[in-house]
């Protein structure tokens, strides 16, 4: 309407005042002012339009006055959908064609802008309803985690309550996954670094042990990953720092486990370490019978990541990198 406005004058119509009906299918209804201009320029008008009986066509206090100049009436429609009508005040007959270009511009102006709101309406209804969805998810991986919980304080054998215990990490890391989400504006991606962030500290909290024993050393750059590939590394980012919880630190010793996420050239790496005992002698990754290495590799192959076990110490380090072509650093708000 401010685009309207502004080059009536320059087309030589004095007056111009275009409503949109309330209820197309009856003319007899209401309608809504949303554009009043007159030789001094446009008329100010609520935000959402000026009510008034549509048969009026204009109201009748923008018409008072004697009137010099002739009225004509054109309906706004789209194909067979009626969208409105607009008046012009006009002074010569010549004016009438112009009108006429007019009214069939404005109808499409109109009818893409009711497209756009329409459009705009449904990916706003959809992102709560992603919103809501993610928060059932992330409530239901909590219920899950809670229960394996309580099934692996009550098993007898010690391997079931390791393999339980170990699923139950799982399960959080995934919902860490919601939580993050639920947390952010996003939708289809998450911020990876605060992702990661969540899952480190949570296991931390849970078996790092008394009295801060395990510091952490993060320094995770700030970049988005589709849910995809972030829930996978989230597996192996917990499988990996469970290990090192586990095995890194004997008898009580306090350590550091460090985790870095950057990008390196075209590549995004994600490096974690530890300064422990570090792997053990003739550590060979690929014949390892374990689920949870065996379960790294399986994971990192699906996702395209080159996963590598770095030799030498002090400590373990793992690094993984993805081709980060197409990657964006994070833009949700912190």
């Amino acid at each position: 309407m401010d685009l309207i406005s502004a080059q009536l004058g320059r087309l030589g119509i004095s007056g111009c005042y275009i409503s949109l009906s309330d209820d197309p299918s009856r003319f007899a209804g209401g309608a809504r002012l949303v554009l009043a201009h007159d030789d001094s320029g446009r008329i100010g008008l609520p935000a959402e339009g000026l009510p008034f009986p549509a048969p009026e066509l204009v109201p009748r206090a923008f018409l008072r006055g004697s009137r010099t100049r002739s009225l004509l009436a054109l309906a706004l429609y789209f194909g067979q959908e009626t969208l409105g009508f607009a008046v012009f005040e006009i002074e010569r007959k010549e004016d009438a064609l112009l009108c006429e270009v007019l009214r069939w511009q404005l109808s499409g102006a109109l009818k893409g802008g009711a497209a756009i709101r329409a459009e705009r309406a449904a990916a706003a209804e959809k992102a709560v309803l992603l919103k809501e969805l993610q928060h059932r998810v992330k409530n239901s991986m909590g219920i899950i985690s809670s229960i394996v919980g309580i099934e692996a304080s009550e098993a007898s054998l010690p391997e079931t309550r390791r393999a339980l215990a170990s699923l139950e990490s799982r399960i959080a890391a995934i919902g860490d996954l919601y939580e993050e989400l639920f947390d952010s504006s996003g939708i289809s991606s998450v911020d990876l670094s605060a992702y990661l962030r969540r899952v480190v500290e949570s296991l931390v909290a849970s078996i790092g042990g008394e009295g801060g024993r395990i510091a952490l050393d993060l320094s995770l750059e700030s970049r988005e990953l589709d849910l995809k590939r972030a829930v996978s590394l989230g597996l192996i980012v917990n499988e990996l720092v469970t290990d090192s919880l586990k095995h890194a630190f004997p008898g009580g010793r306090a350590g550091r486990i460090g985790l870095r996420l950057s990008l390196e050239e075209e590549a995004l790496v994600l490096e974690i370490r530890d300064d422990g005992v570090g792997f053990p002698v003739g550590f060979d990754p690929g014949s390892s019978k374990g689920f949870g290495l065996r379960m790294v590799g399986l994971l990192a192959e699906q996702i395209g990541m080159k996963l590598e076990f770095l030799p030498g110490g002090p400590g373990a380090r793992t690094r993984l990198s993805l081709d980060a072509r197409g990657l964006g650093p994070c833009q949700a708000p912190r």
